[in-house]
């Protein structure tokens, strides 16, 4: 015969598996109201299948219909149907206690890797905080320098950006979206017969990037995208023993794509 404490958990566990789930995300889903006790804005939930926990949250909105439950921590994905549990102090369908906690994040990453445009190329490094589980911010520090086509002046730049990233499942992971904005001051280096000597000019810049970030294993990143960086030069150098033109003023509008190589912690 059965003791009267595993009949009294066996019963419990029933009616804790009369909600199912209705409609899921990888961050949120929609649930059936439970028949015993409704569900409360802040109650702590979970997705059962096989007799395992595979997602936990916390209720957001609750009607007499249903709730919409905040994914917190998700080891699978949560499907129709499946059933749904309110986690409490003594456990839940027998389990052991448990609290639903936030999963911890990276937050920081620094690393490097190489651009590349039709116009230039270089080697970057940058810096990023997380500032929430899909937004960080960017700091890129840049050097580079380019020499003309026909080789009479070569120019090189030192400045950086800030910007702002977007990924898409968690810091540093999945797919990404960065805008930027920075400062380059340009040295300008004549070369042949050009008395112009050495010049000096600063310009703004921009860019806007797209592309995917893997994590391999708990401390390495990939990266890999594509974008568009702008570039207005607002100079104009001129011989001053002949007048003629050696720079106008330009802008110009570059596509290219970049891999990099950082450590997440």
């Amino acid at each position: 015969m059965m003791p009267r404490a595993a009949i009294l958990l066996s019963l419990l566990g029933t009616l804790a598996h009369s909600a199912e789930v209705i409609q899921a995300s990888k961050t949120a889903m929609a649930i059936s109201q439970a028949s015993d006790r409704p569900y409360r804005i802040d109650d702590a939930i979970c997705v059962v299948r096989d007799n395992k926990k595979i997602a936990c949250g916390r209720v957001a909105k609750a009607t007499p219909k249903g709730a919409i439950v905040r994914l917190i921590v998700v080891k699978a994905e949560v499907k129709k149907g499946d059933e749904v549990i309110r986690v409490t102090s003594r456990g839940s369908a027998g389990t052991s206690s448990e609290t639903v906690t936030p999963p911890t994040f990276s937050k920081n990453t620094f690393g490097g890797g190489f651009l590349y445009t039709p116009a230039y190329s270089y080697t970057l490094i940058f810096y990023e905080r997380a500032l929430s589980s899909h937004f960080s911010v960017r700091i890129e520090p840049n050097y580079f320098s380019a020499a003309s086509d026909n080789n009479s002046f070569t120019m090189a730049a030192l400045g950086g950006k800030l910007g702002i990233s977007f990924d898409s499942t968690e810091p540093f992971k999945g797919f990404w979206a960065g805008l930027a904005v920075g400062y380059y001051s340009f040295t300008y280096t004549p070369a042949g017969t050009l008395t112009l000597g050495k010049q000096y000019f600063g310009a703004l810049t921009g860019s806007l990037e797209v592309g995917w970030r893997f994590k391999l294993g708990k401390f390495i990143g990939l990266g890999i995208g594509v974008g568009a960086h702008y570039l207005p030069i607002s100079s104009n150098l001129a011989d001053p023993n002949t007048a003629n033109a050696v720079l106008a003023p330009f802008s110009t509008i570059q596509f290219g794509g970049a891999v990099t190589v950082s450590a997440v912690y």
